[in-house]
């Protein structure tokens, strides 16, 4: 009796000392170079998820040994930064839509091709309808879009591009275009469009296969240079038979992992391809006006990409924002992807997400900003 009872707790300090381990990988993983560390890295997308299963350790564990109950507690007291990235205490007051006077409203969304990949016209449509009504909504001063795809033919039935400028009164566009779809009929790319004037507009694309940039543009408000940063870094790509392997790890399924070789050579691409990336829009960093980035980072708070692209500047989510703040709508509840980041010349006043049922498999944000 005695001796199993010993067996017992030396099985629970080595569980929880192995999930002590990964939770400390996941929440520093992104001290690390991702290229060389992708493995963990990997960690650190479901840095959540690892929390959370530490924290339900801890309560067991305090019930049955006390003593073990101190590795969790240490790794969870260890990772609270990391925790404090990935879920806001800011503010659940609520997003006022009357726009007050003397802000500057600005919405950041990946708009996912508009859909490009719905299986016909009619859905295409009315998923459509349903982001260009979601933008009217918000009546936002800048609007800066990844992944936005349009016809550039004039007065046409896909030039989407034409339709926001036309019916939401922004006068002023830079489009950075990335790629042609379609033998050059759809094009896609960054999009800002701006009820102030755009004073300078630059598109600087990304090295290697990726066809992606980063665009920044300046403008005037109260008076103030504000510079605009958007882009898109490099995705994972998956195909729908590789979102299919989380699905089936949530069913439980024996065989949820077959076909994942590909999946995890993916990941491993995209940490390599996103260092350059990081790097250019690190170099377009101002300290001596107002400067807003916006964009889609494909990886979340406690990223690499997220630590080196944030610096000192300020996350509008975890300043005035509320809980996790998904942005992805695929694989898991705890991806937030898309930010809005601000440095120390702005300050946020109020932010919340653009959900849409359909429209896109990202979630916009909306941020209201007043000078400092």
């Amino acid at each position: 009796m005695v001796l199993s009872r010993i067996i017992v707790k030396r099985i629970i300090i080595v569980i929880n000392a192995l999930a002590a381990i990964l939770l400390l990988i996941a929440g520093y993983s992104y001290l690390l170079n991702p290229a060389t560390w992708w493995l963990l890295a990997m960690a650190g997308l479901i840095f959540p998820v690892i929390y959370f299963g530490n924290f339900l350790l801890l309560c067991i564990t305090i019930l049955i040994n006390k003593k073990a109950a101190l590795i969790p507690l240490v790794a969870l007291l260890s990772t609270t930064p990391t925790f404090l990235k990935c879920f806001s205490f800011g503010s659940n007051e609520g997003f006022s839509q009357a726009k007050p006077t003397h802000q500057l409203r600005v919405v950041s969304w990946n708009v996912g091709l508009m859909s490009l990949n719905a299986r016909d016209t009619q859905v295409a449509i009315k998923q459509n309808l349903e982001i260009l009504n979601a933008l009217k909504e918000t009546n936002a001063d800048v609007i800066c879009l990844q992944e936005f795809l349009t016809s550039l033919v004039p007065n046409g039935h896909y030039n989407f591009l034409d339709s926001i400028k036309r019916t939401q009164n922004y006068p002023y566009h830079f489009y950075a275009v990335d790629y042609e779809v379609y033998e050059g009929f759809f094009v896609s790319g960054t999009l800002i469009l701006s009820r102030f004037p755009l004073l300078k507009k630059d598109k600087m694309p990304f090295k290697g296969p990726f066809r992606g940039s980063l665009v920044s543009a300046d403008i005037l408000f109260e008076g103030k240079k504000i510079n605009l940063l958007s882009s898109r870094l490099q995705s994972l790509n998956f195909k729908r038979d590789e979102y299919a392997i989380f699905s089936n790890l949530k069913k439980g399924k024996a065989d949820a992992w077959k076909g994942s070789g590909t999946m995890m050579r993916k990941i491993k691409y995209a940490y390599s391809q996103r260092l350059h990336q990081v790097s250019m829009i690190k170099g377009m960093e101002k300290r001596e006006i107002a400067q807003i980035f916006t964009g889609d980072l494909n990886d979340v708070p406690g990223s690499y990409a997220y630590a080196q692209i944030k610096g000192d500047m300020n996350d509008a989510w975890l300043d005035k924002g509320f809980g996790i703040g998904r942005t992805f709508s695929r694989i898991s509840p705890t991806l937030r992807i898309d930010y809005i980041f601000y440095n120390k010349h702005l300050m946020a006043t109020q932010t919340k997400r653009i959900i849409t049922k359909k429209g896109s498999d990202h979630y916009g944000l909306v941020t209201d900003f007043k000078l400092r």
